[in-house]
């Protein structure tokens, strides 16, 4: 167990969620989503994204940070299955603290139900 003072100091800050956008912005840039600069991959990126998200306060981060257009980048029906995993399931942890944010950001919910069912029916 740790207290409330030592969770906050486990939390990522801005520096590090503009850090990680760089990274996965760049990643969508290149040949099949996969950073020159970095050498990581979009998915890759993004499900370690989805782990900083299960601390709620980092899910408020996420989306002041300007993933969400992002991840709805990840939800084309081009993209990998594995992206497309990836970026669902963030979608889903990111709802439970910014659902309004999810709601009004535009081709989110329909990219998100598309794919959830693509993905579940595969």
């Amino acid at each position: 167990m740790i207290s409330e003072d030592e969770n906050e100091a486990l939390n990522s800050d801005e520096t590090t969620f503009q850090f990680i956008h760089n990274l996965l912005s760049g990643a969508l840039k290149g040949k099949e989503h996969r950073s020159l600069t970095s050498g990581f991959s979009a998915d890759e990126v993004v499900a370690a994204l989805n782990k900083l998200a299960a601390n709620d306060s980092n899910k408020r981060r996420i989306v002041q940070s300007g993933f969400l257009p992002l991840y709805v980048q990840l939800l084309q029906p081009d993209c990998k299955l594995s992206e497309l995993t990836e970026a669902t399931q963030g979608i889903w942890i990111l709802a439970f603290k910014c659902r309004d944010d999810i709601l009004n950001e535009p081709g989110c919910i329909e990219g998100y139900l598309l794919i959830s069912c693509f993905v579940f029916l595969r």
